[in-house]
């Protein structure tokens, strides 16, 4: 489990790579932090992230856009 700076700093460093447009970088530090992170507003924070970068991370990492559907019980 991460502290919450280290999450920050890690969300941060991931902000920094979307304004680079590095899908790569960005992919990398999120699934790092998914790994490391239970937190349900990290999965939305990489979720919108990825979303921003679709067109980004398609050129680069020559990734499909698949149309996928998450059911959660409560």
């Amino acid at each position: 489990m991460q502290t919450d700076s280290e999450r920050q700093e890690l969300r941060s460093s991931i902000k920094e790579a979307v304004a680079r447009q590095d899908a790569s970088a960005v992919v990398a530090q999120a699934r790092t932090l998914l790994a490391l992170s239970s937190k349900p507003g990290d999965v939305m924070f990489c979720a919108n992230t990825f979303a921003g970068m679709r067109d980004a991370i398609h050129s680069q990492l020559g990734a499909k856009r698949l149309k996928t559907y998450l059911v959660r019980s409560v």
